[in-house]
């Protein structure tokens, strides 16, 4: 449930990201290191170095997307919004 929950954010906030055009490739450096260097290793580590076989294979990917979800949430909370809407307006 946890990792549904943070998969689901990880997927909602990168299309804010995409929105505001400086952000887009903070968002896709952020998503493709999180899952390659952070989600791919653990997944590997829990699934076949520690036994636990296939059924946790997730468990890296969920992680993953927990830590992805905090950080995007961290950098949209410090984001200058108005500075983001005077900006969408200008276009």
């Amino acid at each position: 449930m946890v990792g549904m929950v943070g998969d689901r954010f990880s997927l909602a906030i990168p299309g804010i990201f995409m929105v505001c055009s400086e952000w887009w490739a903070f968002e896709l450096i952020s998503l493709l290191s999180g899952y390659f260097i952070l989600g791919l290793p653990i997944s590997i580590f829990t699934a076949f170095k520690l036994g636990y076989g296939l059924q946790d294979l997730w468990f890296g990917e969920t992680v993953c997307s927990i830590a992805i979800c905090i950080i995007l949430i961290i950098v949209m909370w410090r984001a200058d919004w108005q500075r983001q809407l005077e900006e969408c307006k200008n276009k």
